[in-house]
């Protein structure tokens, strides 16, 4: 979720306020049914409890106005007792309406019980305009598993939960079997003449009858062998969890025995973590779009200017004078556009040891040699890979023999 913090009375950084980006609890989080983009919903409702003791202190009409709270949130199940007795359900209600000249105007409105506590339809800075220029909710959602015709999807727990639940099942019907075939009992007649105390006794060395003993009258109970089959479904039960989830073992670091190669053991690694792959590069999605409201937000409410540290890409660091002013539409009507790259530093250890094995091939080949660079170059325009304009930039650079490039 992210918010200007410069608003409502804010005082972060000297009143200049700042972008907050914060986890929401999905279960406080409310939007129209039956849609899949989450900025397609005609309104968007989050609901937090508050103390009512910081809430009187911000809205002192709030004393005035005391009212019960007439939602429920939505609660985990915790060991510990949590009171929630002197907490009160505050909304934050996003909205879109159609503005005078036809654009999508996103709104906010904050509440709680039936009191309003603020509305930007009423603030004149913001009536027309709307909360925030860029028209869009302020919630990005990460999404593992896609879910048709919501916006929400499942995570590793929900699409796990079923045959891990048939695995604790097994595990306590396996459990139940040990404990009872581990615990030695008999059958006794009524008339076996056996003190019981003295029998259980496992101290007591000798143990007085009457009569004479044998099978019938005191006999084992035996308990037959637990079938192989159970073990066998349990078994495909944790390799099916392992296979929907990705819990691999080659993934968690483990091989068969028959692999004993570095290299192999590396790539079947790396082919093992493709599924987790697939859920980081969607996390890189919902990040992008993240910044990009970042930036929107920046453009709307730096004013000011702040003085950022920007680290290069030897290390070498600079700081850089930077405003939202930077960002905002010239006499013309236009304004700076932004396109978003995000790449992980290091994405496995695989990907850099064939990055730099390619590198070494383009050397021992002579790619890099000065009388080579024109050739080179055709080459490289024939490929694809992470960093190939920087190579162009640092070959077109090398002092050239013959003809200039």
């Amino acid at each position: 979720m992210l918010n200007n913090h410069r608003t409502l009375g804010s005082i972060i950084l000297h009143g200049l306020g700042d972008i907050d980006i914060r986890e929401v609890d999905l279960l406080n989080l409310f939007w129209e049914p039956g849609i899949k983009d989450i900025q397609k919903s005609g309104n968007l409702f989050h609901v937090d409890l508050v103390d009512k003791d910081l809430l009187e202190q911000q809205y002192p009409f709030l004393k005035a106005n005391a009212s019960s709270p007439t939602i429920d949130v939505a609660k985990y199940v915790h060991d510990d007792s949590i009171d929630t007795s002197n907490k009160s359900a505050v909304v934050d209600w996003y909205y879109k309406r159609v503005g005078a000249d036809g654009r999508t105007v996103l709104h906010y409105a904050k509440f709680t019980g039936d009191v309003l506590l603020y509305a930007s339809e009423n603030d004149p800075a913001y009536a027309e305009r709307g909360w925030y220029d860029h028209g869009l909710y302020p919630i990005v959602l990460d999404i593992l598993y896609p879910e048709e015709g919501s916006a929400a999807g499942y995570g590793l727990i929900a699409v796990g939960r079923n045959p891990q639940g048939y695995i604790d099942e097994l595990d306590g019907h396996i459990l139940e079997y040990a404990n009872a075939a581990s615990r030695v009992r008999y059958w006794a007649k009524r008339s076996l003449g056996v003190n019981e105390k003295e029998f259980l006794d496992p101290d007591r060395r000798i143990i007085e009858v009457e009569g004479d003993i044998d099978e019938e009258k005191l006999r084992q109970i035996e308990i037959t062998p637990i079938d192989d089959s159970v073990i066998d479904i349990k078994r495909l039960k944790i390799e099916e969890l392992k296979e929907i989830t990705g819990s691999r073992d080659v993934s968690q670091g483990g091989v068969s025995g028959s692999v004993t190669a570095a290299s192999a053991i590396s790539i079947l690694r790396e082919a093992g973590a493709k599924s987790s792959r697939d859920g980081i590069a969607e996390t890189y999605r919902a990040y992008i779009k993240m910044m990009a409201l970042v930036i929107e937000l920046i453009r709307q409410f730096y004013d000011t200017d702040r003085i950022f540290r920007v680290t290069g890409e030897s290390g070498e660091r600079e700081y850089l004078a930077f405003s939202g002013k930077m960002l905002k539409q010239d006499e013309t009507g236009r304004r700076p556009y932004f396109d978003i790259e995000i790449n992980a530093t290091k994405k496995s250890p695989t990907e850099a040891q064939q990055k730099n094995q390619f590198a070494k091939e383009l050397y021992d080949a002579g790619a890099f040699k000065s009388e080579n660079v024109k050739e080179t170059l055709m080459m490289l325009e024939l490929m694809d890979f992470e960093g190939i304009g920087k190579l162009k930039a640092s070959l077109r650079s090398l002092p050239q023999k013959a003809e200039s490039i």
